[in-house]
Order: structure tokens, then C-alpha cells, then sequence
């Protein structure tokens, strides 16, 4: 290892100071797969055959697996030798954020498919880019049955909205850009 910044020390747990002079496969490359990165390492090296990149299970200080996307390049310095480097991106932060913004979308749409006010969005052409159910029953005729994602909303079905529609219908809307 020649370079570690602190994206890999809070990745991996090793500090600067620990990871400098080691070998990668000593540090972060569980020992069932130690000798296949070795390979892999000396015939891009030798062979000039690169490592694909790809997500791998690679492994902190202490122990704990950690799924990364690794890529590599590798460079020939001044001196002219050859220098890899990798850059890993933490996989399971990706993953945590990307289910926890799944189950944000899934509270929304449970939110808006179940109120009982009719919600709608429009865009700055009047097409509409969203109509929640209770919007299509309150509109209450054939045209907005057939709603259809990007059917443009008249200026008079808008204003018959806007002007707060009829009582006992609650209508919620927006435009967006």
C-alpha cells in the first residue's frame, strides 16, 4: 500500500499509518480469496490483463465483512513503475440508503393511494405527472376515469379545482416545473 486516504481508513478501520507499507491482500482480502487477488494482481502487472471491477466482499480490521464496489487502474509513475489503485465505494451504506428510501416511496404512496382527499401534480404545461385514486373518483366524470399519466388538466377543469371544487370534495394539488 503507497496511498490511504481517510475514505479508506473510516472504510476499512485501518489508519494512514497502519495500511502504508503493507500488502492489500494482508489488510482487507479474506484469506478464501488471498491467493486468487494475488493472481489477479501480478497478470494485470505482468500480463497486462485488468481486474474487472465489480462488488466484492472484502473485510475491516476487525473482522466484520464489508461489500464494496471495487474498480482499479493502474498507472506507470515517473520512475516507470506500475501502480494500482483501487477505489471502493461501501456497498452496504448504498444499500441501506437505497432501502431506506424504498420504504420512504412506499410510506408516500400508501399515504397518497389511501387519503381520502383527492391528490393530483401537474406539470408547467398542464400535463398531469401524478392523480391519486381519490382524485379520479372526486372528479367524478368519464374524462378524468380515463386519467392517463401526462393527460393535460383544461384550464377550466383547473379552475373548477382550484375554486375549491364541490362541497364535500377536498381536491389537494400541485404544479411542478
Amino acid at each position: 500500500v503507497i496511498y490511504w486516504n481517510h475514505a479508506s481508513e473510516r472504510l476499512y478501520g485501518y489508519t494512514e499509518a497502519e495500511a502504508l507499507g503493507k500488502n492489500l491482500e494482508d489488510l482487507i482480502i479474506p484469506d478464501p480469496m488471498r491467493e486468487g487477488v494475488i493472481s489477479l494482481i501480478q497478470n494485470w502487472h505482468d500480463q497486462g490483463i485488468p481486474i474487472e471491477n465489480g462488488e466484492l466482499t472484502l473485510r475491516k480490521k476487525n473482522g466484520d465483512p464489508i461489500l464494496v464496489y471495487s474498480s482499479h487502474v493502474m498507472i506507470q509513475n515517473l520512475s516507470g513503475e506500475k501502480e494500482m489503485f483501487c477505489i471502493d465505494i461501501d456497498m452496504d451504506a448504498s444499500r441501506r440508503m437505497a432501502t431506506a428510501l424504498k420504504a420512504s416511496e412506499e410510506r408516500y404512496r400508501d399515504l397518497t393511494e389511501n387519503t381520502s382527499d383527492g391528490l393530483w401534480e401537474v406539470d408547467k404545461e398542464g400535463l398531469f405527472t401524478y392523480a391519486s385514486p381519490k382524485f379520479i373518483e372526486l372528479a367524478g366524470d368519464g374524462h378524468a376515469a380515463g386519467f392517463d399519466h401526462g393527460q393535460r388538466l383544461s384550464r377550466q377543469r383547473a379552475a373548477a379545482r382550484r375554486g375549491g371544487g364541490q362541497p364535500g370534495r377536498d381536491l389537494h394539488g400541485s404544479a411542478t416545473d
